[in-house]
C-alpha cells in the first residue's frame, strides 16, 4: 500500500494511510461498478479531508496536485501450473 501510495507523491514518517471499507457499503470500486459510474467522486485538488479518530481529535487536509505518478507494468498473466518441486 505504501508503494502505491508513493509513486506520485513523498510519503513520510507521521502520515497516515487508510484503507478499508467506511460505511458506505463498499470501497469506491466496488460502488463505481455497482453503479456504473464514478459516484461519489474520486478526490480532486481543492477537496478537503477529515480523520477522525474518537477520543484522540481530528486531522483535516486539502488535496493538493501531485507529481505524475509512475506507471505502474502490466501484471503478467500465468498458466496455473506449478513446478513440480522434485524435477526441476
Amino acid at each position: 500500500m505504501v508503494a502505491y501510495a508513493s509513486r506520485g507523491t513523498w510519503v513520510r514518517p507521521g502520515d497516515v494511510l487508510g484503507s478499508g471499507t467506511c460505511g458506505n457499503r463498499g470501497c469506491l470500486a466496488e460502488l463505481w461498478g455497482v453503479r456504473g459510474r464514478r459516484h461519489p467522486a474520486p478526490l480532486q485538488p481543492g477537496d478537503t479531508v477529515t480523520l477522525t479518530v474518537e477520543g484522540i481529535g481530528s486531522v483535516s487536509n486539502t488535496v493538493v496536485r501531485g507529481a505524475d505518478p509512475v506507471p505502474l507494468p502490466t501484471g503478467r498473466r500465468g498458466g496455473r501450473e506449478r513446478p513440480c518441486p522434485s524435477h526441476p
